[in-house]
């Protein structure tokens, strides 16, 4: 799953950038709804810099994906502005341990 097409709540896309101007971080789901504005699109609440006291938060637009609330994937964060973020990948790893600790809270 890429971004190239996917824009954030600051109206960029990713096309708009350089793939070097950015750097990876671990973002988790908030929210995987589909748009009552935009019939058949999906919006992808998540956040990021889980380590904060206050991640940040943000959102694409038409991602298709079957990720979950709580669910982790890579985030991809611009290295000049840390609120310029877009939706970059799944890696296994982390969708495997966000899954163990969903069952472990049950």
């Amino acid at each position: 799953m890429g971004c190239r097409s996917s824009t954030n709540d600051k109206g960029l896309s990713y096309a708009d950038f350089e793939p070097e101007e950015f750097y990876e971080v671990e973002g988790r789901v908030l929210s995987n709804l589909l748009s009552f504005s935009l019939p058949r699109n999906r919006v992808l609440k998540y956040e990021y810099f889980l380590d904060q006291e206050t991640p940040l938060v943000g959102y694409e637009l038409n991602i298709h994906t079957t990720l979950k609330p709580g669910e982790r994937f890579i985030v991809l964060v611009h290295k000049q502005d840390s609120t310029v973020s877009f939706f970059g990948y799944v890696n296994p790893m982390l969708l495997d341990r966000s899954i163990h600790k969903l069952r472990q809270r049950r």
